[in-house]
């Protein structure tokens, strides 16, 4: 089902501001930038700067997160007595690396230490009763909740009835009510007083690691060392990528880039380009961590990012690549179904499908690819261990934590962000949250969430775009939530020997042409395959992000298209 997306544009460029004119001038022949820059609350060529330097690293404060005292005294009581700790995450990317930090630190540290990923298929997301059985078992008394544990009210209780003390390090939304932990670290508390609200999970426990390093004055060249595992969580796990969260990515590429560890060398061995990127992170690492945690067991990939030899990456990652291969063949079946089943609710504002035999591991991949499909905040459910467990995907600017909330009485329980989400119910109160959920976005989706967008910041022409526009793009990656990739649009463009590419002929390898003073610049489309039969007299508008492209050691220009629409 193809979508045609409105391109929406910033608001109009301020015409009579010395500052606009000021910075304008400054990029030289790169002024078509300005507005683009402006937008993002920089002002002058100094912000710029300082924005693709990122803020400096000693600004991170670990000590100013509230109860950051309390877990470092309990884990300096741990040391002392000899105790040992159960260091628990979830089993996605944000909360194997956190494991993967946390653990190392620690044992580097002299401390005992076990790790746990709960498993997916029996025991769900967060920090159930059997993460706390087992931690017991174990013969910890100590256990540190990665990524989890904000809201496990039950299972902390029940942790310390049995000798066991909590450590939750989170950054997901808390209730009213906070747990009975001995210390909860997130930023999101709201007697918190860290200025940095948006750490991943991953980074919380770095902070925890660099205020137990700072207690008993440690070197801390084998923590900084685990810097690119930080990277990679908050890279995967879409929290905002500005301020801190910023340098602590561009910190861990330079990482990566510099020394990278067995376990991404392993991970991208096919990859063509020299230098490691944050894409890397999101579209070759981060989905092959995923896939442990949803076909097989996220330990896993506990053991890969923390493996030294090479001979146990390639086992690890041997084990891993098998199970992306079946988590691809696996999702592709999914899907088919699922888009079947929602065209039954194509007249529904939000919509929550539904079939018992799903598997657990892929429905959030798949409630996205109905998003892209569909363009409605979706719920995807399967039935597991006789309750409905199921992901959400939202649409731009909808607040899907929100609504869930809204439904929270036909749940059992939930958890996420405002553009993913969790879920569990009862299977006779599927019809009820379907309504809720309907009902709410009705209400609540305004006109412009209602159909596909297609963000443009800016409408250049291509003979503007040069290597210094490139490489000033460049500086301002990282790109993520909160610091978007830059979207350029063109009109009046020819496609000039369209091709089909690819295994399948899924994706497009063009030259665009301007119609009006005839620059061209290489092109590529994923999954646009379809547009090689394009007539050549069309006239198209396209939206793309400008890059280089590195083949046999060269560089050249290449627009990564995003949206391609005939031009009325």
């Amino acid at each position: 089902m193809m979508l045609v997306k409105e391109w929406l544009y910033p608001p109009a460029k301020p015409v009579d501001n010395a500052s606009f004119h000021s910075l304008q001038e400054s990029l030289g022949d790169d002024r078509w930038l300005t507005p683009v820059l402006w937008q993002r609350g920089l002002s002058n060529i100094e912000e710029v700067r300082r924005f693709f330097q990122g803020p400096a690293l000693d600004s991170l404060e670990p000590w100013q997160l509230i109860d950051m005292d309390k877990a470092v005294d309990r884990l300096e009581m741990a040391f002392q007595r000899k105790e040992q700790i159960t260091v628990f995450g979830d089993y996605d990317v944000d909360g194997t690396t956190s494991v993967a930090v946390v653990s190392t630190f620690l044992r580097s540290a002299g401390f005992s230490v076990v790790t746990y990923i709960p498993d997916r298929s029996t025991e769900g997301y967060g920090l159930g009763m059997p993460g706390v059985e087992a931690a017991v078992q174990a013969g910890s008394s100590v256990l540190i909740a990665l990524d989890c544990g904000i809201k496990s009210h039950k299972e902390i209780a029940h942790a310390h009835q049995l000798g066991v003390d909590c450590i939750v390090c989170d950054h997901h939304t808390p209730d009213a009510q906070l747990p009975p932990a001995v210390a909860i670290i997130n930023a999101k508390r709201p007697d918190d007083t860290h200025p940095f609200k948006d750490f991943s999970a991953c980074g919380v426990g770095f902070l925890l690691c660099l205020a137990l390093a700072d207690r008993r004055k440690m070197p801390t060249e084998n923590l900084w060392s685990l810097i690119d595992l930080v990277a990679i969580s908050i890279g995967a796990d879409m929290v905002p990528l500005v301020g801190l969260n910023r340098s602590l990515v561009l910190e861990g590429l330079r990482q990566m880039n510099r020394s990278p560890r067995p376990a991404v060398k392993a991970l991208l061995a096919n990859r063509k380009r020299s230098s490691i990127d944050l894409k890397d992170v999101v579209f070759a690492i981060a989905p092959r961590i995923n896939a442990a945690g949803r076909m097989a067991h996220g330990h896993l990939a506990v053991e890969l990012l923390t493996a030294s030899t090479d001979e146990q990456v390639e086992v690890l990652r041997q084990a891993i690549e098998s199970h992306n291969d079946k988590r691809r063949s696996t999702d592709q079946v999914i899907f088919g179904e699922a888009a079947k089943e929602a065209k039954q609710y194509l007249s529904s504002a939000g919509m929550v499908v539904h079939q018992p035999h799903w598997h657990k591991g892929v429905v959030g991949i798949v409630a996205q690819r109905l998003v892209e499909s569909f363009y409605k905040p979706t719920v995807v459910l399967t039935t597991s261990k006789g309750v409905l467990a199921g992901s959400a995907r939202s649409v731009e600017g909808f607040d899907l934590y929100a609504a869930l909330e809204a439904c929270s009485a036909h749940l059992l329980q939930f958890g996420g962000h405002r553009a993913a989400a969790g879920m569990t119910l009862l299977p006779e109160k599927l019809l009820d949250f379907r309504a809720a959920f309907d009902e709410y976005c009705e209400k609540t989706l305004t006109p412009d969430q209602r159909h596909p967008v297609q963000r443009v910041d800016a409408l250049v022409s291509l003979r503007e775009l040069t290597d210094r526009s490139a490489a000033l793009l460049e500086r301002m990656a990282p790109f993520g939530v909160g610091n978007e990739e830059v979207i350029l649009g063109v009109t009046g463009i020819q496609l000039l020997w369209p091709k089909a590419v690819g295994p399948q002929g899924d994706h497009l390898k063009v030259v665009l042409h301007d119609c009006t003073d005839g620059t061209r610049l290489s092109g590529i489309g994923f999954r646009m395959g379809s547009w090689a039969n394009t007539p050549l007299d069309a006239l198209c508008r396209v939206a793309f992000t400008l890059e280089f492209n590195e083949f046999n050691g060269k560089r050249s220009l290449q627009a990564h298209i995003v949206d391609l629409q005939l031009q009325q």
